[in-house]
């Protein structure tokens, strides 16, 4: 977990190079972040709920390598997703976001997003909005709707 939080916070202090971070490989990805979407005690805290969010969602260990769940951080929206082979490329990595979390800092609040079929993403009828990341991460996991997991 150290590891993991040194590494957020050298990319929070690179403010001009921005980066993504995917706990779960603990990689920088070649994708743009705004380091200051978040402030380093609020990036602990989400990189905390997301870790243990994780620990319970993701498949045993035995089937990682053909799906797994994992997260990537793009400004003031997480995006949580299914790890997996590419169909018709088996040697490449695939990483498919089904839920998409947005913080709006003026009004901190979290909205929370699923994607349909036409691959845009729609706000979870439910509950769109929460005040905490957590309640956000509760409720893809109760998924009513069926949305989020099938």
């Amino acid at each position: 977990m150290e590891e993991k939080l040194g590494g957020i916070k050298a990319a929070l202090s690179n403010k001009g190079q921005g980066k993504v971070w995917n706990t779960v490989e603990n990689l920088e990805l070649s994708t743009s972040f705004d380091a200051m979407a978040f402030s380093k005690e609020h990036l602990r805290d989400i990189e905390s709920s997301l870790t243990i969010w994780l620990a319970i969602r993701r498949p045993e260990e035995e089937i990682r390598s053909k799906l797994d769940l994992g997260y990537t951080i793009k400004g003031q929206d997480l995006f949580l997703e299914e790890i997996r082979p590419v169909f018709k490329k088996p040697g490449e990595i695939g990483r498919y976001p089904f839920a998409k979390v947005k913080y709006e800092k003026t009004s901190e609040l979290w909205k929370i997003y699923w994607m349909r079929g036409n691959l845009k993403w729609y706000a979870y009828d439910p509950k769109p909005v929460v005040d905490k990341l957590e309640l956000a991460l509760e409720e893809i996991m109760r998924d009513q709707h069926h949305c989020f997991f099938g």
